[in-house]
């Protein structure tokens, strides 16, 4: 039995499940909004009160901070779509070169049968005589 059926078939416990959703919302989830909303705040607060000057070199930050993630998120989407096409050119030659294992697996399995239907075909043979002669003996009884 490995960890996921031991924790599987453990009944739910509803008391730590709900515990843990609170400590979850109170330590990840809620911070982290506090800290977008205060930074967003920021942002609009600067954008709204600038003049000239601080407004001119708020757009050029925003440019230079949204410049290299915006980079970081192309070369991501790159090498999604590059696996994406290596997966499939893989998974079609795949198909190919299994063909082979799994024919032979199948043969494997029918002589396997085969075999194992001729090992117990005598049993089922005298099991089958034994039931035909019990039904004969309750017959018998019963036309008395």
């Amino acid at each position: 039995m490995n960890r996921g059926e031991v924790a599987n078939s453990l009944p739910p416990n509803r008391e730590a499940r709900s515990a843990h959703r609170r400590q979850a919302w109170l330590q990840i989830y809620l911070p982290v909004g506090a800290a977008l909303l205060i930074a967003l705040g920021l942002a609009v607060l600067v954008c709204l009160s600038a003049n000239g000057q601080v407004y001119r070199w708020a757009t050029v930050s925003i440019a230079f901070l949204g410049i290299p993630a915006l980079l970081v998120g192309l070369a991501g989407l790159a090498l999604l779509i590059l696996g994406v096409a290596l997966l499939a050119r893989i998974l079609r030659s795949l198909a190919a070169i299994l063909r082979w294992p799994q024919l032979f697996a199948q043969v494997i399995a029918q002589r396997v049968r085969a075999a194992s239907d001729r090992a117990a075909a005598p049993l089922i043979a005298v099991g089958g005589f034994f039931a035909a002669w019990r039904a004969f003996i309750k017959r018998l009884y019963r036309l008395k």
